[in-house]
């Protein structure tokens, strides 16, 4: 069974780091450019999971996480 993504959950942050990060930096194309490649491979990666079981990490996170 495939697990969910329930979003970005701060760790210990007080503040965001995406308040900290200038809207120009270079790498948050990349990343805007990554989360629609991965959306676009959901589907597929749904049909490679079973529908039953223990849930497991999503494989998304597990890309992003490289």
């Amino acid at each position: 069974m495939r697990g969910r993504i329930d979003g970005r959950a701060p760790l210990l942050h007080t503040v965001s780091v995406e308040d900290r990060i200038r809207p120009d930096y270079p790498l948050r194309d990349v990343e805007r450019r990554a989360d629609r490649i991965l959306d676009g491979l959901s589907s597929k990666l749904t049909s490679a999971y079973a529908a039953t079981g223990r849930p497991s990490v999503p494989p998304e996170r597990l890309l992003e996480a490289q």
